[in-house]
């Protein structure tokens, strides 16, 4: 039962993560994308 809730201790910081840092692409073109990244990179 140890991994069971290890693993899912896991997914949820995944999730987490993924809804708070990865944004949402939908109904964006490539170039739109491409500039949100690279906003987030900087210089």
């Amino acid at each position: 039962t140890g991994a069971f809730w290890f693993y899912g201790a896991i997914g949820l910081v995944t999730l987490w993560f993924c809804w708070k840092f990865v944004p949402e692409t939908k109904g964006r073109s490539l170039e739109q994308i491409n500039d949100i990244f690279e906003r987030r990179a900087g210089p």
